[in-house]
């Protein structure tokens, strides 16, 4: 067991310190994707953007909820979770998706996982490109709160690397974990405070203490907020940080535990 563990270990640190390499294959990987296309990886921002604009004016009415005020919130919390829904829907197709490229070298399994964290922080990057437009139209303050969302980024990232290595492992052994990962991912989108907001329900209520321990909601939170020119909450950071280590320690046991396997369930 200590040489499994050890042999992870290893792992983790060849791929998290060969930078240079996951770097180049993200960028790469955005390049393949949108090759011969017009619009290359402005297309998921285009797609971002019809959602937000369409639906902005329509919830906003419904919440009965300012425009100015309601559609940057909703711009800044979809980009935001998109981030983190990439992570994991990907995230579960990580190793499949590179079978080739795992049978054929030998490359740190999570190599692969560092590439999808940062193909999605590329594309994070892209999609906040929309939030600059509305920011503009509907004025949203700039403060010394607003350079903190790059720090809520890094710790999204982070945590999308434990979070994919572990859907990575789960989802190379049981090959339906992508479709149904689907359909939990839109379920947790609804129940996080996303297109609604936390301020809507009273903090006595028990739907307020479920949302305090939702851990989406808080790295959320942590990337929204800064974007919206206030501060998060010391709730949402501890909790967002808590989760770095945790993660990484379960994800750690499972990976030391079958990564010789996953070359074998390709």
């Amino acid at each position: 067991m200590n040489v499994q563990y050890n042999s992870a270990l290893a792992d983790l640190y060849a791929g998290g310190a060969n930078w240079r390499l996951w770097m180049r294959f993200g960028w790469m990987e955005i390049r393949r994707r949108y090759r011969r296309t017009m619009l290359g990886p402005f297309w998921t921002s285009f797609n971002v953007a019809i959602m937000v604009f369409s639906m902005g004016f329509l919830w906003a009415a419904l919440f009965n909820q300012p425009v100015s005020r309601y559609m940057p919130y909703l711009t800044a919390g979809i980009i935001a979770w998109q981030f983190l829904a990439s992570c994991m829907m990907e995230g579960s197709t990580v190793f499949t998706s590179s079978a080739g490229l795992l049978t054929s070298i030998r490359i740190p399994q999570s190599l692969l996982v560092a590439t999808m964290v940062w193909r999605n922080v590329i594309v994070f990057f892209h999609n906040l490109m929309i939030f600059m437009i509305v920011m503009l139209l509907w004025r949203v303050p700039v403060t010394l709160a607003t350079p903190l969302f790059v720090l809520g980024v890094t710790i999204v990232a982070l945590n999308g690397c434990w979070i994919g290595l572990t859907l990575g492992i789960i989802g190379t052994r049981f090959r339906d974990i992508p479709q149904f990962l689907g359909g939990i991912v839109t379920i947790l989108m609804f129940m996080t405070p996303i297109m609604w907001s936390r301020d809507t329900i009273s903090k006595s209520t028990a739907i307020s203490r479920i949302i305090d321990i939702n851990p989406f909601y808080h790295l959320v939170d942590i990337v929204r907020a800064p974007l919206l020119g206030q501060e998060p909450t010391l709730l949402s950071w501890a909790v967002s940080i808590a989760l770095i280590p945790i993660g990484f320690g379960g994800a750690l046991y499972m990976f030391s535990r079958f990564r010789q396997r996953v070359t074998y369930w390709l």
